[in-house]
């Protein structure tokens, strides 16, 4: 719930200061967090159980799910962009994702139930995974290309009318369309002069 909570917060905060900043904020949390976590499992208390729970997936973990999508969406350019996120996200959650709980059991296993090498676990992927964000561009407030070239079919052009472009606004942040409720009749009313239009052009 508190993640649910917090996802459209950060990732509005990450239209203000960049998908990067905050991922790597979240990932260098999850490094510092690694051994208060597990010690605060070990302590076998249901209340710091729950605690140590919500401040790690609800709390650090929320950054980093939150600008995941957007950020991946904006490494690659549009036509090769649902190859690249869907490869490069599939493949690192099965290696990384699907291996990880039988690593972690292993670990514990090997070295007597103690969470020492599981924390040091966490801490080796989360490096690894700040070098790999950190040479990924920032593009924040950059225009994202625009293959389609939407204006120039004939629905395009339809789109591309004055009086919607006006209310429809293409957020170059986050590389989706953000339709304002508080215009929705103002473009509803465009859409209805520019009905007819559609079919003539």
């Amino acid at each position: 719930m508190i993640t649910t909570i917090l996802i459209p917060v950060m990732g509005s905060w990450s239209d203000k200061i960049g998908r990067k900043p905050l991922y790597i904020g979240g990932t260098i949390l999850m490094i510092l967090y690694a051994f208060p976590y597990f010690w605060l499992l070990q302590q076998g208390s249901v209340t710091l159980m729950i605690i140590a729970t919500v401040i790690g997936l609800g709390i650090i973990w929320a950054p980093i799910t939150a600008v995941l999508g957007t950020m991946f969406s904006e490494i690659f350019k549009s036509n090769v962009r649902y190859t690249g996120i869907t490869l490069g996200y599939q493949i690192g959650a099965a290696v990384a994702g699907g291996t990880a709980p039988l690593i972690a059991t292993a670990l514990l296993a090997e070295y007597d139930n103690s969470y020492v090498p599981v924390a040091l676990y966490i801490i080796i992927t989360s490096i690894i995974s700040l070098i790999a964000v950190w040479v990924v561009r920032d593009r924040k407030n950059e225009v994202l290309d625009q293959d389609l070239n939407l204006c120039t079919t004939k629905v395009g052009r339809f789109l591309c009318t004055k009086e919607l472009r006006l209310y429809l606004r293409i957020d170059t942040h986050s590389h989706s369309t953000r339709l304002s409720w508080a215009n929705t009749s103002m473009v509803l009313s465009a859409l209805c002069a520019r009905f007819k239009t559609l079919f003539i052009i």
